[in-house]
């Protein structure tokens, strides 16, 4: 019982001084809608008819947010070494259309901005949802997208151990993963769907009318529907398709 109270105690010491440790500060930014962001950050978007950037940080100096090119860009400048790192960053944005994360970023989208593009690499991850008419998701070396996705065509490519998670209304979607990539759309409405799956990677999905698949390589490709769909579909080296 003591031990407990006592790691209790430390738990809340830590975060108390960790909170004392924060720098804070606000800037304005040019207009943009485009955002990347890399390295380890929390980042929030949020929908404003204000451009700006409130950031917290316990290396509030070396936290680099500027506007090049349309390109929102969120790091860090110079090559101090740093441990312990803490640092969040509120992004208020008229307009994004693309967002990407990087090097272990994480980034959670508050508002629907019908994003156009999503990008992540280096196990970033972004958490978002968007409307628009076209819809990219792209995830590699250990990254991730979870969201709502409602669209008319959507492209998602996971590799190299990354994954994707969506729900959603889709009418035409383009799928493929690859190097033990996992893809997760069980959640959702998918009228038709082209499917590859490579590299012991794997894709579930749900799907109204028509199904083209090919799996090889160990890949596996589960799906489910409620009524009878055109299938077509490919195996090769190992790679199965199978109802969920």
């Amino acid at each position: 019982m003591q031990k407990l109270i006592l790691l209790i105690i430390v738990t809340i010491t830590a975060i108390f001084v960790k909170g004392q440790n924060l720098e804070a500060k606000t800037i304005s930014l040019e207009s943009f809608d485009k955002i990347n962001s890399d390295m380890v950050f929390s980042v929030e978007i949020v929908k404003s008819n204000e451009e700006k950037a409130v950031i917290k940080s316990n290396y509030l100096q070396f936290v680099d947010v500027s506007v090049k090119n349309n390109v929102l860009k969120i790091g860090y400048k110079g090559n101090k070494s740093m441990e312990n790192v803490d640092t969040r960053i509120v992004i208020y944005a008229k307009d994004v259309k693309s967002v990407s994360a990087g090097i272990g970023s994480i980034v959670k989208i508050k508002d629907n901005f019908n994003i156009q593009k999503f990008s992540t690499e280096s196990g970033g991850k972004i958490f978002g949802d968007s409307n628009a008419k076209n819809i990219m998701i792209e995830t590699e070396s250990g990254g991730s997208f979870l969201g709502t996705i409602n669209t008319e065509n959507l492209v998602l490519n996971a590799q190299s151990g990354s994954k994707i998670d969506i729900q959603g209304k889709i009418d035409t979607a383009k799928i493929t993963s690859e190097g033990a990539s996992k893809i997760i759309a069980t959640k959702t409405n998918i009228s038709v769907a082209t499917v590859n799956a490579e590299s012991a990677s794997s894709v579930n999905l749900s799907i109204s009318k028509e199904l083209k698949a090919s799996a090889s390589s160990m890949a596996k490709i589960r799906y489910k529907t409620l009524s009878g769909i055109k299938f077509s579909g490919d195996r090769d080296s190992g790679g199965t398709i199978d109802m969920l």
